[in-house]
């Protein structure tokens, strides 16, 4: 199946539910230049359209960023001890803003589907082997930050197993809320 070719976005949060799968690490731990210039610097730099409800959306009057996307992100975030710092980018600078160098945003969040098209080869794969449904969302990083994909798909794993990712798409109207919390 073409849909997932190796090198596209980094990890599928799935509006439709699913689990998530991750491949096992093995050998010595790889080096972490990617968190440690995030520890460092103190903040997630995270891309976002944010024109995207209930996903992404930036208040064009108070500049206050909310959506799914977004509550994932600052979430991953806290998991690397440091805060969410939202940049706007545009659809048609997504990519390229992704991979620039120095870097314009850490990772990039929001509605951003994964399709054949962004088959891209500087861009990270995904770690699932097939896809659940055909209205995934992708969270994109540059390729070559080994130590930050593992990170953010360890995350996501996280709260998808700890049932943060329900809650958000519950809150967001994106899936029916379960009864939990």
């Amino acid at each position: 199946m073409t849909f997932f070719k190796p090198l596209i976005a980094v990890f599928l949060l799935l509006l439709a539910g699913g689990c998530v799968s991750l491949r096992p690490q093995e050998g010595p731990r790889p080096a972490r230049p990617a968190i440690a210039r995030i520890e460092a610097r103190g903040v997630l730099l995270v891309g976002s359209t944010g024109d995207y409800r209930p996903l992404t959306w930036r208040d064009p009057e108070t500049g206050r960023w909310e959506g799914f996307g977004i509550e994932v992100a600052e979430r991953i975030a806290a998991r690397l001890g440091v805060r969410a710092e939202f940049v706007q980018t545009s659809w048609p600078t997504l990519a390229a803003d992704v991979q620039a160098d120095p870097p314009v945003f850490d990772l990039a969040i929001g509605g951003i589907t994964v399709t054949d098209a962004r088959n891209d080869p500087r861009l990270a794969a995904p770690l699932l082997a097939e896809p659940f449904t055909h209205g995934e969302i992708g969270v994109l990083l540059r390729k070559g930050q080994d130590d930050l994909l593992a990170f953010v798909n360890a995350a996501l794993a996280g709260t998808a197993a700890d049932g943060t990712l329900d809650s958000l798409k519950a809150k967001q109207g994106l899936a029916p809320a379960t009864g939990g919390d």
